[in-house]
């Protein structure tokens, strides 16, 4: 497992990937602009007031249950296989359906963000002073110090035993 450190890089650089293949999935999927004709018509409704909300897709909400885990995030590169494609090209997608797709891809981007808050949260020396954490670096070096001499000690009573063993295959040879 990689160190913290890394776990962020790689965290912020698929956060990044996401955004882009979010925003590139938004771009290629969003419903064609208003016809001129039909923009004329809905400024002048806008301007009597006369224009009725648009309504969107709703969803049942329980605010007592907490919401279902969801399933891992696609692929960033890779946008949900919703469109049906023809002999010419794509068919846009439903509007209902399309909000779904972005509900989705912002669950997603919040999910990593929230990943990445909690490996930040996890990093060393995340709520210590700058002296606090000198200090702890002091005393980490005087514990790689005292390990390495034990190691040192470790390493030439290792070489006195092999030096005994050979001797002793040695004279087993000679007998």
């Amino acid at each position: 497992m990689a160190d913290r450190l890394t776990q962020l890089q790689d965290c912020l650089d698929d956060l990044a990937t996401q955004f882009y293949a979010c925003i590139r999935y938004i771009h290629t999927q969003h419903q064609p602009p208003l016809a001129a004709s039909t923009a004329a018509s809905a400024s002048t409704a806008i301007a009597d007031g006369t224009q009725s909300q648009p309504t969107q897709p709703t969803q049942p909400t329980q605010p007592t249950q907490p919401a279902p885990a969801p399933p891992s995030p696609p692929a960033p590169s890779s946008p949900p296989p919703t469109t049906t494609t023809t002999g010419t090209g794509t068919a846009p997608l439903s509007a209902a359906q399309f909000a779904l797709d972005q509900h989705e891809l912002a669950r997603d981007l919040i999910l990593k963000e929230q990943q990445i808050e909690y490996l930040i949260s996890t990093l060393p020396g995340i709520g210590m002073s700058e002296r606090a954490q000198e200090a702890r670096v002091r005393a980490l070096c005087l514990d790689l110090q005292r390990a390495e001499q034990e190691r040192v000690v470790a390493v030439r009573e290792r070489e006195q035993a092999l030096a005994k063993v050979e001797d002793l295959i040695l004279s087993l040879r000679r007998v």
